[in-house]
């Protein structure tokens, strides 16, 4: 199996270096589909969205049919594979507990392009980002919820996909030791399996509980990168709820703990609020080492008045702070909150049930937030592109210096689609912009998607989630969209204000030409994998040829920074 190995190439002046959030585009991607509430229940959309900044081509592996697609894809404009003209299957999705199923869909590109996943099923539905294998970590702690035994079993879990031999080990943690998996296990239990390529192992409880075994916490390592996904069949959030109108299907790929925050900023999902009553969103915190502190302060997103204060103590590594189960409609954390945590830390962010608050219009869905040292500069917001959901919501922040002397110039260089966008600060250099889209829409000439970028002074992230009647889904936008280059026969040559910049055409040395007042006296290049070169330029020197030994395919994506003035750009080496 040939893995296409993507380089991030930072240039950097002597006493600065500018940091690279990770980026959700890539050039190879393994999916799987969750269990959604049950094999019988009418099904509606099974979607996987991609889109690119480049117009390039996409092959699509399904290994349970052994099928394989070719797609063209435009640049900025989706291409959505479909369960009803073949593009997708409903054999994909996932129903047998803790046997390695070969059920994993396989997108390589041949530029990088982002992922998304849908799974709809009559008024059970949710979504995810898909993370690209550069993303891909060793090490994961699993989020989930409750099981939730009511109409039918409904249970949560988690599945790991592997795209090479991989040998895993599972330590089961969580709550309720006296209940076992639906395939026997309990917590406490460790579960040692060898996982080939493009084979899910997906362990669930039994749902004969409700709202007290749980599998969040859970312990996964591997001898090579894998992805987990966390989900939940069916639910009510909190699922305790007496009342418990609006019950979804839960989704998210997860972060490897590489990736865990410290700092967290989050905002409430709209809701109509009208029963008075409910306030607020569901949060749940995964810790990744002992001892973890974590504190909360949430305010109103009009007033800015502080709302509230939480916070408590993990004693132990994948302990979760549940925040909060409860049985009856309450004022949960709302508004805007900053989150901290003194130990490396997951973030889950869940929207309630109908009931909880008296809104028709908004179901449970369960989205990983972003830490917010891993804000980009740009992202794509994608919207789900199936019938059913008749209103869509984008909501966006934004962080930057409000005592910077260019605070009204980085303002003005907020653009969603190349329109300038409105954004209301909120407090402590974070600002908001929602965009709600109603039914009739997308239009045709984006076709679902915003592509929102800024200048370097500027840090973004943001969710898109949409609704129709008791149904609903959510996922992360995809941030750090890498920038258009030039791409020609032999060489591939991109030139802008600082420097020169491309790859020869045997692959193994690339070559930066400064421009002749530029002056940059240290390169560093970092590959996703971890491996890093670092260069020096003699004071002076105008050019530099780097060794970088490229595989068969290279995305390089390049910074190079000279005080306020930045260029960035994609060398693709093509095949």
């Amino acid at each position: 199996m040939i893995v296409a190995l993507c380089a991030l190439l930072a240039v950097v002046t002597a006493t600065a270096m500018h940091a690279q959030a990770p980026s959700s585009y890539g050039t190879e991607f393994l999916v799987a589909i969750a269990p959604n509430d049950n094999q019988s229940a009418p099904t509606q959309a099974l979607h996987i969205l991609i889109a690119s900044p480049f117009d390039t081509e996409v092959t699509v592996y399904d290994y349970d049919r052994a099928a394989i697609k070719k797609r063209s894809v435009k640049a900025n404009v989706p291409v959505v594979l479909r369960d009803d003209n073949g593009g997708t299957s409903w054999g994909s999705e996932v129903w047998e507990p803790e046997f390695g199923m070969p059920k994993a869909i396989r997108i390589t590109s041949e530029k990088p392009v982002a992922v998304w996943v849908l799974n709809s099923k009559v008024v059970s539905s949710d979504g995810y980002l898909a993370r690209p294998l550069s993303a891909w970590g060793r090490e994961y702690r699993v989020m989930s919820y409750y099981d939730f035994n009511e109409a039918r079993p409904w249970a949560g879990g988690f599945f790991i996909v592997a795209h090479e031999q991989t040998s895993v080990q599972i330590k089961l943690q969580g709550s309720d030791a006296g209940v076992r998996t639906s395939g026997g296990k309990k917590i406490g239990d460790v579960i040692n399996v060898l996982l080939q390529e493009g084979e899910v192992y997906m362990v669930v409880g039994d749902g004969t509980t409700r709202g007290s075994f749980d599998l969040s916490g859970t312990h996964i390592t591997a001898d090579r990168p894998i992805g987990v996904i966390g989900f939940h069949q069916r639910t009510t959030v909190p699922n305790l709820l007496l009342d418990g109108n609006g019950r979804n299907h839960l989704v998210e790929m997860l972060p490897p703990v590489s990736e865990y925050g410290t700092s967290f900023t989050t905002v409430e999902f709209a809701r109509t609020r009208s029963n008075g009553i409910g306030r607020g969103d569901v949060f749940r915190i995964v810790s990744s080492e002992d001892a973890t502190r974590w504190s909360c302060s949430f305010y109103d997103k009009t007033t800015g008045n502080l709302l509230g204060k939480q916070g408590g103590i993990l004693p132990r590594a994948g302990d979760v702070a549940d925040i909060s189960q409860t049985q009856l409609p309450t004022a949960l954390v709302q508004g805007m909150a900053f989150w901290e945590m003194d130990k490396p830390s997951m973030l889950m962010q869940y929207s309630c049930s109908s009931s909880f608050d008296g809104d028709i219009n908004l179901d449970p869905m369960m989205i990983a937030i972003e830490p917010d040292d891993s804000w980009s500069n740009s992202a794509v917001a994608m919207v789900a592109r199936a019938e059913q959901f008749t209103n869509h919501r984008v909501s966006m922040m934004f962080r930057t210096n409000v005592n910077d002397s260019r605070y009204a110039e980085n303002l003005a260089s907020i653009r969603s689609n190349g329109a300038g966008l409105f954004v209301k600060h909120l407090r402590d250099n974070v600002h908001l912009a929602e965009i709600t889209i109603a039914a009739g829409q997308p239009a045709p000439e984006w076709q679902g998607q915003f592509t929102v970028t800024a200048n370097d002074n500027v840090t973004m992230s943001g969710a898109v989630y949409g609704n129709s009647f008791v149904d609903a889904y959510g996922w992360s936008m995809a941030g750090g969209i890498p920038a258009p280059s030039t791409n020609v026969g032999g060489d591939a040559v991109a030139h802008a204000d600082l420097a020169n910049v491309w790859l020869r055409a045997d692959k193994s040395i690339l070559c930066i030409e400064l421009q002749e007042s530029i002056t940059i006296t240290n390169i560093r290049i970092c590959t996703l994998l971890g491996k890093t070169i670092c260069y020096s330029l003699a004071p002076g020197t105008q050019r530099a040829e780097i060794p970088v030994d490229c595989p068969t395919v290279v995305p390089l994506f390049v910074a190079i920074e000279q005080g306020s003035r930045s260029q960035h750009q994609t060398i693709l080496s093509g095949y």
